[in-house]
């Protein structure tokens, strides 16, 4: 016995609208994907700081992404471990042993501030703007006048650019015989 199938005439669905004419559902949408994003937590100041100084304003902030975000973000350290909980620094070596502290020097004849940063990476699936607005990280961030940005971090520009510098001379520095 043989089926007729008829063709369906019946309205489109969301799924179809959505197909068609690019137009969100009202559905939640499936379980967001963790990414991991390099991110540069800067400070600027009018006088030069103290590697001391910034530890302890960067464990501020960090402490604050920690304690607003517990389970939805992971914040890793240079040696690419997970930290889980974040105790303030009892002295500088501590610090740069997680994390690398850099600075740049003002100069006050051309009012150009000095600035220090971290760069570190966190997985989440937040965006960096949704951890900034956090009002305990805000207030963080307030406190320490520092800034969360996207770091673009590509392995080729930190990690082989001065493995050259190692591996054979620099023409620019090298005398012809």
């Amino acid at each position: 016995m043989s089926q007729n199938t008829a063709p369906d005439l019946s309205l489109p669905t969301e799924d179809d609208v959505t197909v068609i004419t690019g137009k969100s559902t009202s559905r939640p949408s499936a379980a967001k994907v963790w990414q991991e994003t390099v991110v540069k937590l800067r400070f600027q100041s009018k006088d030069d700081l103290l590697t001391k100084d910034v530890s302890y304003l960067a464990f501020d902030v960090l402490k604050a992404i920690k304690q607003s975000f517990q389970t939805r973000i992971s914040i890793k350290t240079n040696a690419n471990k997970e930290l889980h909980t974040i105790q303030a620094p009892t002295n500088d070596d501590d610090f740069q042993k997680l994390f690398r502290v850099s600075h740049r020097r003002g100069n006050k004849a051309k009012k150009i501030q000095s600035q220090s940063w971290i760069i570190f990476r966190i997985c989440t699936d937040m965006t960096l703007s949704t951890i900034r607005k956090e009002q305990t990280v805000h207030d963080a961030l307030q406190r320490s006048h520092g800034n969360l940005v996207y770091y673009p971090w590509t392995e080729d520009v930190h990690d082989v650019v001065p493995l050259g510098f190692f591996v054979g001379p620099l023409p620019k520095y090298t005398t012809s015989t």
